[in-house]
């Protein structure tokens, strides 16, 4: 049994909703990242001892992690 053909257009709103849920997810991961940062600075603030050298190299690792399996994502896409 074959399935039917899948018209230009469904093609199109289904690209459209997959490259809206890629922006949703970046939005959703930078928030993460952000909010990540402002507790630790936080913590900084409320305890001046501790050190933020560690964390923040560890959140950068993160950041950039993230950022190229982003842009490997959109390479595929393409």
């Amino acid at each position: 049994m074959r399935r039917a053909r899948r018209s230009a257009e469904d093609l199109y709103k289904r690209q459209e909703e997959a490259r809206k849920a890629r922006i949703r997810g970046l939005r959703y991961t930078l928030l993460g990242f952000l909010s990540a940062l402002v507790v630790m600075v936080g913590a900084k603030v409320r305890h001046p001892k501790i050190s933020l050298k560690s964390p923040m190299m560890v959140l950068g690792a993160l950041v950039l992690g993230t950022l190229l399996m982003i842009a490997i994502a959109s390479r595929r896409d393409e």
